[in-house]
């Protein structure tokens, strides 16, 4: 399956919040709940072996660590014995959960993951502790926001962002069943629950929670409730707006992009993270290649290092708030007939 298969045809596969079985109401970052259902996990999975690396990775391996402490390794990935150490645990039979926090050690576990993940095909996984821009205001910034791009370019890399708690725990169940290598964002910010019980998560499919002919907002992570949020107030206004939640960056949905740019022919990507590489580009890549036109906007950093702001100024300073994404749409409306 290539980085544009999807399974189903993406108009058999629409969700709609408003229908009868809603998301859960909870507040909750994606970082904690994955912790808590992985030292779940290991209390019944004997296989399961978590691997940190580096600093800021607490949300996700104390849980884990503290029941499975024989389990648990903290390790230096620069180190040659630590990736043989890491690469052996998987060739035995392991299902292996790397976890690293900043930037940097996102960065260095790169080379193990182009010349021994991938190419070998080892059923590791590697987890973002906290990423993109989004945090408490009493947390630093993460500043992970070229990570995507990163693990795009990786052969077979899939490369997954929840959107919210139900998600999560959908996608480690995923992680947990499937022998692949895969890369999950996870963000310490907590939001509202935007996913059904009913859904499921599956690699390159994408859902509807609104639907919409105006104009569509295609977001991943904690921008998912942002672009729910900005198609609330839209719709003050008599504008109709499609939200998609895009978990899966790669595979990518190439039905879900084609139809929404055929029906809508106006588009919003949100992401915290570097335009280049990341949800626009994908989504860019898919109308240039099928040739079905519309117009998107890319919102995220334009090809620039993370401002030096406090982290609930973040947000506006890149355009990703309800008030900044209204103007756009309407923008976006008045240009394209």
């Amino acid at each position: 399956m290539d980085e544009f298969t999807s399974q189903k045809p993406f108009s058999e596969r629409g969700s709609r919040l408003s229908g009868g079985d809603r998301a859960d109401p909870r507040v909750l970052a994606t970082s904690d709940v994955f912790g808590e259902a992985l030292a779940e996990q290991g209390s019944r999975m004997a296989d399961l072996r978590v691997v940190g690396v580096g600093e800021g990775i607490h949300p996700v391996v104390d849980r884990f660590a503290e029941k499975c402490p024989d389990r648990y390794l903290c390790l230096d990935l620069q180190s040659d014995r630590a990736k043989q150490q890491v690469a052996d645990m998987a060739r035995a039979g392991s299902i292996v959960f790397l976890v690293v926090g900043h930037s940097r050690a996102v960065a260095e576990t790169w080379p193990f993951l182009r010349d021994e993940v991938c190419r070998k095909r080892l059923n590791i996984k590697l987890v973002a502790a906290c990423s993109g821009i989004s945090a408490p205001e009493d947390h630093a910034s993460p500043e992970v926001v070229e990570d995507m791009a990163l693990m795009r370019v990786l052969p077979r890399m899939k490369v997954i962002v929840p959107a919210d708690a139900t998600e999560t725990r959908r996608v480690l169940n995923w992680a947990l069943e499937t022998h692949a290598h895969a890369y999950i964002r996870l963000s310490t910010l907590p939001v509202r629950g935007v996913t059904r019980a009913m859904d499921h998560f599956e690699p390159g499919r994408a859902i509807v929670l609104n639907p919409g002919w105006d104009v569509a907002l295609m977001a991943c992570g904690p921008l998912v409730s942002l672009a729910l949020d900005t198609a609330e107030e839209l719709e003050l206004d008599q504008v109709s707006a499609r939200v998609l939640n895009f978990s899966t960056i790669k595979p990518i949905d190439r039905a879900a992009v084609v139809e929404t740019s055929i029906d809508t022919r106006r588009m919003i990507t949100l992401e915290e993270h570097q335009i280049t590489g990341g949800l626009g580009s994908a989504v860019a890549e898919i109308i240039a290649r099928e040739g079905c036109g519309g117009r998107i906007c890319m919102m995220g950093l334009y090809d620039e290092c993370l401002a030096h702001l406090s982290t609930k100024d973040l947000p506006r300073h890149y355009g990703l708030t309800v008030g900044r994404l209204v103007e756009i749409a309407k923008e976006l409306i008045a240009a394209v007939p």
